[in-house]
């Protein structure tokens, strides 16, 4: 099965070879790091062809920091300890997604994998608060399929559905459980922008689906907390086209959050909600999408 969003296909029935590969690259390494900050230094010194430095390179390779380590970037600022607090990586354990939040202390929820018996492919996730979590399903033959990983993802039952993981009363699932704590604690959609963050070395559509997700999840939230109706009237087709060419034209005059609500409004009355959802409203980002993601 494919989903299109903006016009780019995504086969969510694409599955990698295997989750252990003979040749050890740089990205198995990389795979390996459990800190959200170091893992993303490494990337960048990698995709600019650069080398890392010799005197860093021990501390900042290694899967687990050392507790005098930690001190050391904890001090720095608490985000640095995003994932580096999270469970110990077992025997042939690899790590097939992550999801990263912009909290203050960068929390993360791993996916893993790992051998099971009879030759076939375990399943768990872990945090840095040893939150239970049941996945299904719990082995497979072959690798998941990147559906098969979403649904693992979004559905994975909470083992204790109170206070946990510094948030309370959380919902199944490690992706929209967090987005929709976040929208009902404080009924601010800007509050769930950006704050979530999927990535895998091993399905690399797998983030810009959760991108796509997420913001047709934002547009929503930000009809949701409009505070009376911006339009006046309901908006027509015309009207609505008007406003998304002139937010492709000129995004940086979108300066107001009635008009990013305008904007977002129009979108959902769009013909094609998935594409419209594709486009971050904020003025910051929006110089950046709307020339690639808008018809």
């Amino acid at each position: 099965m494919r989903l299109s969003f903006g016009g780019v296909a995504l086969d969510l029935g694409f599955r990698p070879e295997t989750y252990w590969p003979q040749t050890l690259t740089e990205q198995t390494v990389v795979g390996q790091i459990k800190g959200t900050a170091r893992r993303r230094a490494v990337e960048g010194v990698l995709d600019s062809g650069e080398a890392i430095p010799p005197r860093i390179a021990d501390t900042i390779l290694e899967p687990s920091l050392t507790d005098k380590a930690r001190e050391a970037f904890a001090a720095i600022h608490p985000s640095l300890m995003g994932g580096e607090f999270l469970p110990d990586y077992g025997e042939d354990e690899v790590e097939i997604a992550r999801v990263a939040m912009s909290s203050t202390t960068g929390d993360v929820e791993s996916v893993r994998a790992l051998h099971a018996k009879n030759g076939r492919i375990g399943y768990r996730i872990g945090n840095e608060y040893d939150t239970g979590r049941r996945v299904k399903p719990a082995t497979t033959a072959r690798p998941l399929t990147m559906g098969q990983l979403i649904r693992m993802m979004d559905n994975a039952e909470l083992l204790d559905p109170g206070e946990g993981y510094g948030v309370p009363s959380l919902d199944d699932g490690i992706t929209f459980s967090y987005a929709r704590r976040l929208f009902s604690d404080h009924g601010d959609a800007d509050a769930i922008w950006g704050f979530l963050t999927v990535s895998s070395r091993f399905y690399p559509d797998l983030g810009r689906y959760y991108e796509d997700a997420l913001a047709e999840y934002y547009c929503e939230c930000v009809e949701d907390s409009l505070e009376g109706d911006v339009f006046g009237d309901e908006p027509d087709a015309l009207q609505c086209a008007e406003l998304i060419a002139g937010a492709r034209s000129d995004p940086a005059s979108i300066t107001s959050r009635d008009e990013m609500a305008r904007v977002a409004y129009a979108f959902l009355q769009a013909e094609d909600f998935v594409s419209a959802g594709n486009w971050n409203i904020r003025k910051n980002q929006a110089p950046y999408l709307v020339g690639d993601w808008l018809p």
